[in-house]
C-alpha cells in the first residue's frame, strides 16, 4: 500500500511511501473536491518562479534550477544553490552554511566534490537544465482535466533564454527559486514534454503551451 508522507526536510513536498496499513484502517476514496484539487495545483501557480527546460527528467531541485551566480560576501544557509560566473554544467548546492570568500573560488565540478568558500562548502551537483524562464501567476491556469479531475495549464512562452547548447532536450521542470539565506528552492512539478527540442546558447527558445499536472478523480 502507498501513501503520502510530509517530507522531514524544509522542502514542503511529500513522500510517496510503500507502508503496510491494517486492513481495518483502508478506505477507498470515491470523491475528491475540485477545491482540494485547486489547493495543490494553486501551490504550482503561486510559487512558481522559474521555469528549465531540462535534458532528462531531473531527480531534484538541483538538477532542475538555474541559480543565481555566486556572490561575494554573503551569507549562504545549507541548501542555496548558485552556479560560477563562467558556467562549468554544474549548480552547487550549499551543504555547510557560512559567508563566502572576497572572490569566486574555483569550484571543484566533480559532481558530489566539495569546495571550501571561506565559512561555505559547496557540493557540486550535475545540472540537467539547459533554458530557463522567469514564471509569474499568470502563466498558469486551472481547469477541468482532459479526463477527469483538474489540471494546471502552463501558457506559450517565447524568448526562454538558452544558457547552453544541447540536443533532445525532453522535460519541462517548475521551480520555486527560493531565497538565498532564508528559504530552500523547491522542485514543484516536472512534466514530459510532447516533442523534444534542441537549443543553441547563446539563443533563445520558444515553448507551446502545455498541461503541467492533471490530477485524476479516484475510480
Amino acid at each position: 500500500m502507498y501513501q503520502l508522507i510530509p517530507r522531514s526536510d524544509r522542502s514542503g513536498g511529500w513522500l510517496l511511501c510503500n507502508r503496510r496499513i491494517a486492513a481495518k484502517d483502508y478506505r477507498m476514496g470515491k470523491k475528491i473536491d475540485d477545491s482540494v484539487y485547486d489547493a495543490a495545483l494553486n501551490k504550482i501557480k503561486t510559487d512558481c518562479d522559474q521555469m528549465t527546460i531540462c535534458k532528462g527528467e531531473p531527480a531534484t531541485v538541483y538538477e532542475a534550477i538555474d541559480p543565481p551566480q555566486w556572490a561575494a560576501s554573503t551569507a549562504y544557509q545549507i541548501g542555496d544553490a548558485v552556479r560560477p560566473a563562467t558556467r562549468d554544467g554544474n549548480v552547487y548546492e550549499c551543504t555547510t552554511a557560512g559567508t563566502s570568500g572576497g572572490s569566486e573560488p574555483t569550484f571543484d565540478v566533480t559532481p558530489g566534490n566539495t569546495t571550501n568558500d571561506n565559512g561555505v562548502v559547496w557540493t557540486a551537483r550535475a545540472s540537467k537544465a539547459y533554458a530557463a524562464q522567469a514564471m509569474v501567476a499568470g502563466d498558469f491556469s486551472i481547469a477541468n482535466g482532459d479526463t477527469s479531475g483538474r489540471k494546471v495549464n502552463v501558457a506559450a512562452k517565447s524568448g526562454i533564454t538558452n544558457h547552453r547548447s544541447g540536443t533532445a532536450l525532453d522535460h519541462a521542470a517548475l521551480i520555486d527559486k527560493g531565497v538565498i539565506g532564508s528559504d530552500d528552492p523547491v522542485l514543484l512539478a516536472v512534466t514530459t514534454l510532447t516533442a523534444t527540442i534542441n537549443v543553441n546558447s547563446p539563443g533563445t527558445t520558444d515553448l507551446a503551451a502545455f498541461d503541467a499536472l492533471e490530477l485524476l478523480d479516484p475510480t
